[in-house]
């Protein structure tokens, strides 16, 4: 479906399955229904966190990582700064694995949360950093060598960002913010 597809059929199921132009009233005000797009996390992520913000008699739903609300013109309004102000590109980190032993090292980019490839000569393997209260963690997973297999943990790493931090089996990782 197109922009404008789902563009009419938000509109549509916002007016009502049935076909009623009518608004509903919240506390003496017209509900209008409008349609927020998160630009840097998922629609259902960014409605959890509207969820706080809304006022009684308001609606959230989901639908294509758009995020159409039925609220107040003044509700919407705050649910637009407060989208404005959470929805934030992840922090991209710097990840550096080396191990002692095979004599390796590799290193690569991975967002927040995202999983990310990291290859060497001697090692594929998948990280996915996500930004911790004490710093950071990381999980570490050996990517599958055929189609159809799984990757295999390796390491959980948890620990302040911008030291090299032990893995297990002589394997170390250093990540910073980039």
């Amino acid at each position: 479906m197109d922009r404008w597809g789902i563009w009419i059929w938000l509109s549509g199921l916002a007016l009502g399955l049935g076909g009623e132009a009518r608004a509903q009233t919240l506390r003496g005000e017209a509900a209008f229904p409008e349609v927020l797009r998160p630009l840097n996390r998922p629609a259902d992520e960014a409605a959890r966190w509207l969820e706080p913000f809304l006022e009684p008699g308001g609606t959230l739903s989901v639908v294509q990582n758009h995020i159409l609300v039925r609220a107040s013109k003044a509700n919407v309004e705050k649910l637009r700064q407060v989208l404005a102000g959470l929805d934030r590109p992840a922090p991209r980190f710097q990840v550096r694995l080396r191990q002692a032993k095979g004599g390796w090292n590799v290193e690569g980019l991975a967002r927040d949360g995202e999983t990310a490839i990291l290859r060497s000569a001697n090692a594929s393997l998948l990280v996915r950093p996500r930004k911790v209260a004490t710093g950071m963690r990381l999980e570490i997973l050996v990517a599958p060598e055929r189609d159809g297999e799984s990757a295999r943990p390796l390491a959980v790493v948890q620990g302040q960002l911008g030291r090299w931090l032990p893995a297990g089996d002589g394997l170390e990782v250093r990540v910073e913010v980039q």
